[in-house]
């Protein structure tokens, strides 16, 4: 799916396509494209930005994993949950770690420490 097409899928309510723009995201993240895209996407009431994929990894897991920390920076601003786990009941936090990211762990660590003291 191109930019484009996103942008307008976007703009609709039906939520009978809102799962083609969580796709989105996460292809994003995988290719580490951000930019205005990125953030208009994060930004859209239409995107349930916790969404898990077939196989439970959500943004904030993807964005771990390839170690990308200006995506995992903004799904955090966006309100990403840290503690979703996928199918194999992996963490973004675990995924960070696991692959050696340590901005990554750092800003997740961060992020869970400023949930607990909301609490």
């Amino acid at each position: 799916m191109n930019n484009e097409k996103c942008l307008k899928l976007l703009a609709l309510e039906n939520t009978d396509v809102n799962y083609q723009i969580e796709e989105f995201l996460i292809q994003t993240i995988i290719e580490n494209d951000i930019g205005k895209n990125f953030e208009k996407l994060l930004a859209s009431k239409n995107i349930d930005i916790n969404y898990q994929d077939k196989l439970g990894n959500t943004a904030l897991i993807w964005a771990a994993w390839m170690g990308h920390d200006k995506c995992v920076e903004l799904l955090l601003k966006a309100g990403a949950k840290i503690d979703v786990q996928n199918e194999g009941g992996d963490t973004a936090l675990m995924c960070a770690t696991l692959k050696g990211h340590d901005k990554c762990v750092e800003l997740i660590q961060e992020a869970s420490k400023e949930n607990r003291n909301e609490q």
